[in-house]
């Protein structure tokens, strides 16, 4: 059988939640859901708490301080255990706040030592905004930018399950700012890889 949600909403978070969609049983060994969700600010650190999948899929929520909002849809199998099944999670939604503080994390504390400037080791910021989409056991962020300070950070990428990082990024320096790269450099593209643990960053030099 297949039940349906119309405009179902719960105290979450901090936040609300809006739910649309439905709930299948079709296959009774893998429940099927396929649901439209709406978040109304919410918390980054008790999101991060409580959902298994932004612990697997978002590890920087753990390190976010403020609240968000979020338009997503999300359809999957479950297993025997209402548990998501990975291997077929597919969603795409915009993630927003207007209140965020990011520190302690080891991507940024890398940055910051490449570019030898610890105003990028954390940073605040009050409109962002990051598209995403979530498929084959990936989260695909589509590039964004983000103030650091008087820098503009441009990022996309894809964080794994396992994990694994793959970003691509720019860092665009405030007018007469210095770059550790030479004169007349105003823009610096780099790589993260690696692990969210374990990142290596590569500075991509030979596009300057």
């Amino acid at each position: 059988g297949i039940a349906s949600m119309k405009n179902v909403q719960l105290g979450i978070f901090d936040g609300t939640i809006t739910t649309n969609g439905s709930y299948s049983t079709a296959d009774p060994k893998k429940p099927a859901v396929d649901f439209d969700l709406n978040i109304q600010t919410a918390s980054f650190g008790k999101t991060f708490a409580s959902l298994e999948m932004v612990q697997k899929l978002v590890p920087i929520f753990e390190n976010v301080k403020g609240t968000y909002s979020m338009k997503m849809s999300l359809k999957t199998l479950l297993d025997d255990k209402m548990n998501i099944d990975y291997n077929s999670l597919l969603s795409n939604g915009l993630l927003q706040s207007n209140k965020v503080q990011v520190g302690n994390v080891l991507v940024l504390s890398s940055l910051a030592k490449a570019l030898k400037n610890d105003n990028l080791k954390s940073f605040s910021t009050k409109d962002l905004k990051i598209p995403f989409t979530i498929a084959e056991k990936c989260v695909n962020v589509k590039p964004f930018d983000v103030k650091v300070a008087n820098y503009t950070l441009n990022l996309g990428g894809k964080t794994g399950l396992d994990k694994s990082i793959l970003y691509d990024g720019k860092l665009t320096l405030p007018p007469g700012t210095p770059s550790p790269f030479g004169l007349n450099i105003t823009t610096i593209p780099f790589n993260i890889l690696g692990t969210f643990s374990n990142p290596k960053l590569e500075n991509r030099t030979a596009e300057l």
